[in-house]
């Protein structure tokens, strides 16, 4: 029975919870009485371990490891010692990069996060420096990873353009939509309101909302009655104070509401309730926000500078990010042509049908080839 020993401590947001968590449980669901899973998290992780599966044991460091500095130096000196004390066969990390000393057993790499690949993503001093010291270590971990995982084509292509090497072993694994979202859309008795536009994210600067903001005063200059709501939070204030200013100096206030952080069923009402789906983000490996859209039969116009054509597929039309007036057309006939949008509605339901754990994640049983 192979032991695969999963680094967790690099899962510092909700999102890196869900991707992790949603693998590693199917994959114990898959592979039970076969194989076994050691999740390492640390103090401030506790909702990373809830809830595992009885073939996933939990190693719990008493440290808070937030910072990637003392998270490197951690595993330097002590990630091969735990490895061989569990007994393990290969080690998995959902972080793009290998730690600092490899574990004496194969490696598994997982990459998902594009921040410091992607160009239009504005770095200046210590980002910069950070987003330098990552590419040297995801060229490396294509270069000396047992098996490298890419949550998309798009974002493999991203560590080729930044000169990595094509991993030795390579596969394409995509996430999931969280099963409490199909529950919700499948359950929903919330009606559909005409002409509402919904953006999603986490609202940093690449995300590209100004964009939206323009195509609204392009429809409101068309004559078009509609409601736009941004929600999310917003991990850069600054930005957000920008954006109300664009919406307060083109007279969209009756148009465009900020709503900001939302709970989790507040947000399923959201996704209930829209006629289609925009988010026009520069920086985007994967874009979970649309398929949980997508979910709910909600069109989605997306940006071709990430992975949303290749996520979003069929159930959607993409534009570049900075050409407000397409944005605007692709919104335009999704409000007023009910029949394009009910068939493109259809189409979303369908492509949201590829992103379950149970289709998604087989692929990675792969890796315990490597034992």
């Amino acid at each position: 029975m192979a032991v695969a020993f999963i680094d967790g401590l690099s899962a510092r947001a909700p999102s890196g919870y869900h991707v992790l968590g949603g693998h590693l449980r199917e994959l114990a669901r898959r592979t039970a009485g076969r194989h076994r899973f050691v999740l390492l998290y640390d103090i401030t992780q506790d909702a990373l371990a809830k809830d595992l599966p009885k073939n996933v044991s939990a190693v719990r460091l008493d440290v808070d490891l937030t910072s990637p500095f003392r998270r490197a130096a951690w595993q330097a000196t002590q990630l091969s010692k735990e490895v061989r004390r569990v007994g393990a066969n290969l080690v998995f990390t959902p972080a793009g990069s290998l730690p600092p000393a490899r574990p004496p057993v194969p490696h598994v790499c997982f990459a998902q996060n594009p921040w410091c690949l992607t160009k239009a993503v504005a770095k200046e001093g210590a980002d910069k420096i950070r987003a330098s010291i990552q590419r040297y270590a995801y060229r490396r971990a294509t270069a000396e990873a047992d098996l490298m995982v890419y949550n998309s084509n798009h974002l493999r292509q991203l560590y080729r353009d930044a000169g990595a090497p094509a991993a030795s072993r390579e596969l394409i694994v995509y996430q999931a939509v969280d099963e409490s979202a199909r529950h919700a859309a499948a359950a929903s008795a919330v009606p559909r309101r005409e002409n509402l536009i919904l953006s999603v994210s986490v609202m940093a600067r690449w995300k590209n909302a100004e964009t939206l903001v323009r195509a609204c005063a392009e429809l409101r200059d068309r004559g078009r009655r509609f409601e736009a709501r941004l929600v999310g939070p917003w991990s850069q204030p600054d930005y957000r104070v920008e954006i109300e200013a664009e919406i307060a100096s083109a007279s969209l206030r009756d148009h465009v509401r900020i709503v900001g952080r939302v709970s989790r069923d507040e947000l399923y009402r959201h996704y209930a309730e829209a006629t289609v789906f925009c988010l026009m983000s520069r920086c985007e490996s994967f874009g979970i926000p649309a398929v949980e859209a997508q979910t709910f039969g909600v069109p989605v116009v997306g940006s071709t500078a990430c992975a949303m054509p290749e996520i979003g597929g069929a159930g959607g039309r993409y534009c570049d990010p900075d050409d407000v007036t397409a944005v605007a057309d692709h919104l335009d006939r999704l409000l007023t042509d009910r029949d394009y949008q009910a068939g493109l509605s259809a189409a979303a339901r369908e492509n949201a049908e590829r992103f379950r754990w149970e289709r998604v994640t087989p692929p990675l049983e792969a890796m315990f080839d490597l034992c």
